[in-house]
């Protein structure tokens, strides 16, 4: 089968790393935006605290939209990947039973 598993191997070992960046993304996202929030209320005040507060919110919301879109590409590479490689093996199963006059 040669380099169609080798692909193949390549592509879902891709799948499985971005998985796992998404993942510690995701759940870094919330200990920081925590630990940012406390610092910011002990440095900032009034206004200046609220509007840092929303920025942080903001772009942390970001992140998060971010690392589903990342977990939704590693999910789609899976998928496609699985596919072609099903249909190499039915392209190949067909190449050895076909007969030809």
């Amino acid at each position: 089968m040669g380099s169609i598993e080798i692909q193949f191997e390549e592509v879902m070992l891709l799948s499985k790393q971005l998985t796992e960046i998404a993942a510690e993304l995701k759940s870094g996202i919330g200990e920081k935006l925590s630990e940012n929030l406390y610092r910011e209320k002990s440095v900032w005040k009034g206004e200046a605290s609220d509007v840092m507060t929303r920025k942080e919110v903001k772009l942390n919301e970001e992140l998060y939209r971010e690392a589903f879109l990342l977990q939704d590409l590693a999910n789609k590479l899976e998928n496609k990947a699985k596919e072609m490689y099903c249909a190499e093996c039915v392209n190949r199963m067909f190449a050895q039973t076909r007969i030809y006059l």
